[in-house]
């Protein structure tokens, strides 16, 4: 965080295109889009950002009457600290008045404050922003994912509306994983007409009012067949249409959620097929096509049966697991088989293993008389 406010900043230019670019270090933002001074149409595309000194990328404005920064695509990009911001004040997007922005399949890790503080979020989008989409992203250890509209709208929000920090807009398909502290995964407030839909929060416990909060009295919210292990929390008089939910989601649910990789796993009977029907998400976190089965899964993967099993032999060790070699032997030589009769694709490597499993393994593995 040395003498350089901004590495890049766009003014008096549409449809420009930033990437395959390595960022880092600035006192103040990696990337600032003007919007105040015409800058719109900006398309961020496989960024590596690291290290910003507060807002990795921010979208500005003067107020109203404009012009603002519309029309943003930032995707296939990873934002993160090394460890921690250097103060509670960082997000990794961050625009004001925006229109019509998408923000998609990118890595968030690591946007957190100094211990004992809360980060702003990710993705935050704010003062009257309009029809943002966040989509696929992939959230680890940050203290606040994303959030459409945070406070009460001031005098720099878009067109001077004073009712509204946000309008329209979705939040689909995102994974969360958190085990530090923090607050809630997503988050909407003074924020109209707005839909999160298929999402999978998974936040241990690290803020147990809710994965997923609406609120304040403007706030309108659809909140529907989400994936979480905390609830859906209404608060401050904000209204919203909320169903198909699961609020109880189980570790062992996921492929390797210590790794934040938080597919779903055979065991997940609570979210496979068990959607409502509904129109907000017809792909998953991985672009593939919704539904497989009977009905949609709930939360952002779509699980399918079909997919390959790994070299492991089992669904819940993939490659590059710390143990997968270990587990490849095992089975090789027969001695495990499995954990989930008759399938047998999970090794369950989470799960204690009972005394009548462990003399299992002892006699195949000494060719012990049975």
């Amino acid at each position: 965080h040395g003498n350089v406010p901004h590495i890049l900043a766009v003014s008096d230019s549409q449809d420009v295109l930033i990437a395959d670019l390595t960022l880092r270090d600035a006192y103040f933002h990696l990337i600032q889009i003007h919007g105040e001074h015409n800058a719109d149409g900006v398309h961020l595309f496989n960024l590596h950002l690291i290290d910003s000194g507060e807002q990795f990328v921010k979208g500005s404005t003067a107020g109203p009457p404009g012009p603002y920064a519309d029309d943003g695509i930032v995707e296939c990009s990873t934002f993160e600290y090394t460890d921690r911001a250097r103060s509670w004040y960082t997000n990794g997007v961050d625009v004001l008045a925006g229109s019509n922005w998408t923000i998609r399949d990118n890595t968030f890790r690591n946007i957190r404050a100094p211990q004992g503080q809360i980060a702003g979020p990710a993705v935050l989008m704010w003062r009257n922003s309009l029809d943002t989409v966040v989509e696929r992203n992939l959230f680890i250890e940050c203290d606040r994912a994303v959030a459409l509209g945070l406070s009460a709208p001031d005098g720099n929000s878009r067109d001077g509306n004073m009712t509204y920090d946000h309008q329209g807009g979705i939040i689909r398909n995102n994974m969360i994983y958190r085990e530090g502290p923090g607050d809630v995964g997503i988050t909407v407030n003074y924020a109209h007409d707005v839909v999160i839909a298929h999402n999978t929060v998974i936040l241990n416990d690290t803020f147990p009012w809710g994965a997923v909060e609406y609120r304040f009295g403007a706030t309108s919210a659809t909140v529907t067949n989400n994936l979480l292990d905390a609830p859906v929390w209404q608060r401050d008089g904000a209204s919203g249409t909320v169903s198909g939910n699961v609020t109880d989601a189980a570790q062992d649910w996921f492929v390797d959620p210590t790794a934040a990789d938080l597919h779903l796993l055979p065991a997940a009977i609570g979210a496979i097929d068990a959607a409502p029907p509904s129109h907000w998400a017809t792909d998953d976190f991985d672009g593939h096509f919704r539904p497989i089965g009977e009905a949609a899964d709930v939360g952002a993967h779509e699980y399918d049966s079909s997919d390959p099993v790994p070299p492991s032999g089992f669904r819940d060790v993939p490659p590059g697991h710390l143990f997968e070699g270990d587990v490849t032997w095992l089975a090789a030589n027969q001695i495990t088989r499995g954990c989930n009769p008759p399938t047998n694709d999970l090794y369950c490597p989470k799960l204690p293993v009972t005394r009548e499993q462990m003399a299992t393994f002892l006699v195949r593995a000494l060719a012990l008389p049975s």
